[in-house]
């Protein structure tokens, strides 16, 4: 082998060298571009649907219940905050309980 065809041998070598270092250039880049763009994506669509969805937002009540006011709780509710709270809880606790006492 001359000269020549070790150079020319070389210079294919490192030819696909940066082949290879393009393309992984290349597929990290559309990557990325994919991972924004998904990202993108989801955001438009949580927007979308937030618009949509109105009605999940808070309610009166779970204002009034999250501000602790028991004279206003009491005067749109019928019942202290507490009272609500302690029913809630009884009543968790007795579906957690029948849940047990069915598995």
């Amino acid at each position: 082998m001359n000269d020549y065809d070790e150079n020319q041998l070389y210079l294919s070598l490192l030819a696909d060298i940066d082949d290879e270092a393009r393309r992984q250039r290349q597929l990290g880049v559309f990557g990325a571009l994919m991972f924004v763009g998904a990202d993108h994506s989801r955001r438009q669509r949580s927007e979308r649907r937030h618009a949509r969805h109105t009605y999940l937002v808070r309610v009166p009540w779970q204002a009034l219940y999250s501000a602790q006011k028991d004279r206003a709780f009491v005067t749109t509710m019928g019942v202290d905050t507490l009272t609500l709270k302690c029913t809630v809880v009884a009543q968790s606790m007795k579906l957690l309980h029948d849940l047990v006492d069915f598995v």
